[in-house]
């Protein structure tokens, strides 16, 4: 249950819509090295599909305020294949696996 938690915090940090506070939390975020504790629990948990979701979506949100190089070499797009691959019918798996690879891609 704390991998759901802490994948979903990460993820909903970003919601907020002040600029000041984005780049607060991404300074944060990539202060505890973020990107590695979510390729841990995407690895560690590949069948929750609760963790594979906010794993996505917080992989989604980081990559729009981030270099995409070190995402890249973090071995997320595997991580987001596997989990488009192993959840095919779950929808927000999907829709934040594509919106990820868009984004990591362009």
């Amino acid at each position: 249950i704390i991998h759901r938690s802490a994948c979903g915090a990460l993820s909903n940090f970003f919601n907020s819509s002040e600029d000041t506070i984005k780049k607060e939390i991404h300074r944060f975020v990539h202060d505890l090295d973020g990107i590695s504790l979510v390729m841990t629990a995407m690895k560690q948990f590949p069948d929750d599909a609760t963790v594979q979701k906010w794993a996505c979506g917080f992989l989604v949100n980081f990559i729009q305020a981030e270099d995409k190089e070190p995402i890249r070499r973090s071995g997320a797009v595997t991580a987001v294949a596997a989990a488009i691959d192993m959840h095919p019918k779950d929808k927000e798996i999907q829709t934040w696996g594509a919106e990820f690879m868009k984004c990591i891609f362009t």
